[in-house]
């Protein structure tokens, strides 16, 4: 998402926070297990960071932040 101008301009636009899965080969029962055990991390990282944000969720519940207020980061922020 971080390199498709299209997808970012979108989000830019609409001001959301969007979370989604660093990887697309998953089966759904273990997307949302990545999204249960990211739960906390995501609320937190819905408290410090001000929208439009883009944030990955990793298969093991881990979250980093890639772009916040509009902007993306040099270096992505990992949430513990």
């Amino acid at each position: 998402m971080r390199h498709n101008a299209l997808e970012l301009a979108a989000i830019r636009t609409s001001g959301v926070a969007c979370f989604s899965l660093g990887h697309g080969n998953l089966k759904a029962e273990q997307m949302a297990q990545a999204f249960i055990a990211a739960r906390r991390r995501m609320e937190k990282t819905l408290r410090r960071f001000n929208p439009p944000t883009t944030v990955s969720v990793t298969a093991t519940g881990h979250v980093r932040v890639l772009m916040a207020a509009g902007q993306l980061l040099a270096q992505p922020k990992y949430i513990k």
